[in-house]
């Protein structure tokens, strides 16, 4: 027998053989190692893009922005090599969205960077390409800022109205959230007494009228400012009394012939503690003229605050009753009138009809009953202006001369003259 053909024979034996090994195992493997199937991908991350044009149109997404959806794929087993929820992402373009509400949107599943595959056309999608997205028309609000608790003052001080360095804040969001926010909190707690003013930068907390924002609605709201500078002025707490102002006269003197009487007797002030110290009393509006007194009195009268201090009990007026002791008065007749720069028309002269004038003096009881007419004297002043005939009148300065402390009773004195012809010369006797 021939070796080659022999030879020859046994090669093609051995590929044949080798060609159906090969079908076998090709078969075998499609039909048991990688099968057509389907699989399921859960958790594919969501990513929105092109969300500024809903802020072109006022509108705002309130959506969980860490959406997620759930795709099945048909195909063989090798085309789903590294496919799972970290290689894929699910985009959705926000730009067909042009009013508030619900929006259902298409997405497209998109490799992300760094796969290792890509989506295979051998893959065939088995799910609905959509998504839910709830937008809200953009709303602002200006809210007051506040702080929730103040703490305790030490003694004899007291804490004064706070101060924010941002008394409102602009909240802006979905209107249906900003419409229901009603105050902004400084985020702080008292602890213990304080004896010094506070100055700190605190966070915010928004409320509502049933409480506190909740985490899902802040994420949706933007803040102006979302912190603020509070301060807590501490002050010194000091109780004085009050007091009014008095000119001496008329015989009186406010620390020897005056009792005062004010109703209440003190107050309570606050301020910086250097300025309290040089502040002993507060004074009433009135300022008291002891010469127009003719006796006891009583008047309320508004309190005159200074304006570095802070009235703490918001008391605004008192009484103050003013009562007369240690003098005397006497009624005395005098004529020592005077009448000063009275300018009569040529031929006319005047004549003081108000003497006698009975004057009140009032002083020390001995000084009081030395006082005789000729003491007082009685001076007015006509000014020089141009009377016409007939009567006239000007206030007289009433004086007690050489006799103490003695002064005069304020009583609107006021002298009467007469513009009279002159009388002619009496006639020469003839011899």
């Amino acid at each position: 027998m021939n070796v080659k053909k022999v030879l020859k024979r046994f090669n093609i034996l051995v590929f044949a053989l080798s060609l159906v090994i090969a079908v076998i195992l090709w078969g075998y493997v499609s039909l048991f190692l990688n099968p057509t199937g389907t699989r399921t991908v859960s958790n594919i991350p969501v990513l929105f893009i092109n969300e500024s044009s809903l802020a072109y149109n006022g509108l705002i997404m309130v959506s969980d922005r860490n959406m997620t959806v759930d795709a099945k794929f048909e195909g063989r087993n090798q085309d789903y090599t590294g496919l799972n929820a970290e290689n894929l992402v699910a985009e959705v373009d926000l730009r067909g969205v042009i009013g508030a509400g619900e929006t259902t949107l298409d997405y497209k599943l998109k490799s992300t960077a760094g796969m290792t595959i890509q989506l295979s056309s051998l893959i065939t999608t088995l799910y609905t390409p959509s998504v839910t997205v709830t937008v809200d028309y953009i709303g602002e609000k200006p809210v007051p800022v506040e702080v929730s608790a103040l703490p305790q003052s030490g003694e004899n001080m007291m804490v004064e109205a706070v101060e924010f360095d941002h008394s409102n804040i602009t909240v802006s969001g979905p209107s249906k959230i900003v419409g229901t926010i009603e105050k902004a909190v400084v985020d702080y707690t008292p602890d213990g007494v304080i004896t010094n003013t506070l100055v700190n930068e605190y966070s915010l907390i928004l409320h509502t009228r049933d409480g506190e924002v909740g985490e899902e609605d802040m994420r949706l709201l933007t803040l102006d400012y979302d912190t603020v500078i509070m301060t807590i002025p501490v002050s010194r707490v000091k109780t004085v009394p009050l007091d009014i102002s008095c000119i001496d006269g008329g015989g009186l003197t406010k620390n020897d012939n005056i009792l005062l009487s004010f109703s209440p007797a003190t107050v309570r002030i606050s301020g910086d503690p250097a300025v309290l110290e040089g502040i002993n009393s507060v004074l009433l509006s009135e300022t008291v003229n002891l010469a127009s007194l003719s006796g006891d009195t009583t008047g309320t009268y508004p309190i005159l605050f200074p304006e570095s201090v802070r009235n703490i009990d918001n008391i605004t007026e008192a009484q103050v009753e003013i009562t007369l002791w240690n003098v005397d008065t006497k009624d005395i007749s005098t004529t020592n009138i005077t009448a000063m720069n009275v300018n009569t028309p040529p031929g006319y002269q005047y004549i003081i009809r108000s003497s006698p004038l009975v004057i009140t003096v009032r002083g020390s009881h001995d000084d009081v009953l030395r006082v005789q007419p000729h003491n007082i004297r009685v001076v007015a002043d006509f000014g020089g202006v141009l009377l016409t005939p007939g009567v006239s009148q000007q206030a007289a300065v009433v004086t007690v001369e050489g006799i103490g402390e003695v002064g005069v009773v304020d009583m609107d004195y006021a002298v009467l003259i007469e513009v009279v012809p002159e009388e002619p010369p009496a006639a020469t006797p003839l011899p």
